[in-house]
């Protein structure tokens, strides 16, 4: 289990004035992603929505292709779905940030077919740094559970000019 806690003094962060409402379904502003690509390009099921406040939630179905060890997903697969779940907070907060830590606890196996609840928050920020939290559940029982410190950044300068502009964000 982890120690990780966060740190003293985190400032809050804000829903940007631009962000999606509450509910709406979060889709990348570029294609070819696995979460939440064009419908003809679901690749891995996964959908986010926008919450409450700097929330998210999700939702897939483990689908065979997902398998990790004999009849559960893969837990890169759960890895690469927290990591993608928590940098959509970028679409919420309207701050573009990438990776910098992220670190994740499988409490039990998360069965092939099942329908996996997603739930994430950043929890606020210190200068550049933004720190996140998330769940994964089946049914009400906890299956998994993520932190991340994601780096706010210049999307045109980090991925280039027009970046900013594709993902609906301010530098």
């Amino acid at each position: 289990m982890s120690t990780w806690t966060l740190p003293e003094g985190l400032e809050p962060v804000s829903r940007g004035p631009e962000a999606p409402a509450a509910g709406t379904e979060l889709i990348a502003g570029w294609p070819r992603r696995f979460a939440s690509p064009h419908a003809d390009e679901d690749l891995w099921g996964v959908r986010f929505y926008a919450g409450e406040g700097v929330a998210i939630t999700g939702q897939f179905v483990v689908r065979p292709e997902l398998e990790g060890g004999p009849g559960v997903i893969h837990g890169g697969v759960l890895a690469a779905i927290f990591d993608e779940l928590q940098g959509f907070t970028g679409m919420l907060t309207q701050m573009a940030a990438v990776t910098a830590h992220l670190e994740i606890d499988y409490h039990k196996p998360i069965p092939l077919g099942a329908t996996v609840d997603l739930d994430c928050a950043v929890e606020g920020k210190v200068g550049r740094k933004l720190f996140t939290t998330a769940t994964a559940k089946i049914g009400d029982q906890l299956v998994a559970s993520s932190r991340g410190i994601f780096v706010v950044i210049d999307p045109d300068r980090h991925y280039g000019d027009g970046a900013a502009r594709i993902l609906g964000m301010s530098p």
